[in-house]
């Protein structure tokens, strides 16, 4: 298991769920990720951030790992591997 998965495990993790009004997937990973209890803080997203992070589309999940400072970005698709990631035994 990656650090990130185990940051997500024991809430270790500062998750960062990137939304933008009228986002037709945005509730869809809203509810993802309430589902699988993960704590996050949605922000609504810039031109400035995209830039930032080299993205396009939203939404996308940004996870940082407080302890060892890794940092992934999960776009919409891959939010259900976190489920396997995370829980796989």
């Amino acid at each position: 298991m990656s650090s990130i998965d185990e940051c997500i495990q024991n809430g270790s993790c500062k998750a960062i769920f990137y939304s933008q009004d009228g986002c037709p997937h945005c509730p869809e990973l809203r509810d993802k990720l309430d589902g699988l209890g993960i704590d996050y803080e949605e922000r609504k997203v810039t031109q400035e951030i995209l830039d930032t992070l080299d993205r396009e589309t939203v939404p996308f999940l940004q996870i940082n790992d407080r302890i060892t400072g890794q940092e992934v970005i999960i776009e919409n698709d891959d939010v259900e591997s976190i489920r396997r990631k995370i829980y796989e035994e």
